[in-house]
């Protein structure tokens, strides 16, 4: 119970601040439509916003690579993406489910969020298409290949449709491990059953989120079967330090 008053303020702060993000989204990013800059700056803030309200502590290892570079990632949680988020300017590939969540759903939808139906082989093309585009564009693409969530002790193995973007647009594939050590080891994943709601309970009323970063040099060449066998074989070979921590 002494984590109430503090699970509930920061719920508060939260509610706030993603309805502060959606009237920027409304009222300010049509305005920069031809000035990405400071769009970028201005998610940058926003993710960097939530990561303090979360009492986010991040260690991270090594750095992202400038643009455009495809980012993939292991998937434990709906914290991956503000883990990754408050580091670099990024675009993230989503699950449809999530265009359709209350006020979340919509703060992807307008920020550029890409949705995938990863069962439909004709919108898995489409989502290709429009992910070399963003590549070419000179973003960084961030997707998690294991198309599901794990507890955060094994790496799941990885699908290669969306890394042919990658080799399209000639832009190298940079993986990077996400870990979740101490208590929020337990209360990060965001597997089976569980709902948002639940998750972000378990979230707030930790005293902090501590989270480890590391990014492995960029990949180039080579299939995309090749690629993504590369990238997973590198994020699992640095499990076994979070499973010691």
């Amino acid at each position: 119970m002494r984590n109430l008053p503090r699970a509930l303020g920061r719920g508060g702060l939260i509610l706030l601040w993603l309805s502060g993000g959606a009237v920027v989204l409304v009222a300010v990013f049509p305005w920069l439509r031809h000035s990405p800059r400071r769009r970028d700056a201005i998610r940058l803030s926003w993710f960097r916003g939530l990561g303090r309200i979360l009492g986010l502590r991040l260690e991270t290892c090594g750095r992202p690579a400038s643009g455009p570079v495809l980012v993939v990632a292991n998937h434990i949680s709906w914290l991956d993406i503000v883990v990754l988020g408050c580091q670099a300017p990024m675009t993230f590939v989503a699950k449809a489910e999530v265009a359709s969540w209350p006020l979340l759903g919509f703060l992807a939808r307008h920020s550029g969020t890409l949705f995938i139906a990863r069962r439909d082989l004709r919108n898995i093309r489409q989502v290709n298409q429009a992910v070399t585009k963003r590549l070419q564009n000179g973003e960084r693409v961030v997707i998690f290949p294991e198309g599901t969530t794990t507890p955060g002790n094994q790496v799941l193995p990885f699908t290669s449709a969306l890394l042919q973007a990658a080799i399209d647009a000639r832009a190298p594939v940079q993986p990077v491990t996400l870990q979740y050590p101490g208590e929020t080891a337990t209360a990060a994943p965001f597997i089976g059953d569980d709902t948002f709601l639940a998750s972000l309970w378990r979230i707030l009323r930790l005293s902090r989120v501590e989270a480890r970063c590391r990014w492995h040099p960029p990949l180039r060449g080579g299939r995309r079967r090749i690629l993504a066998d590369r990238a997973r074989d590198l994020i699992a070979a640095t499990f076994p330090e979070r499973l010691a921590g």
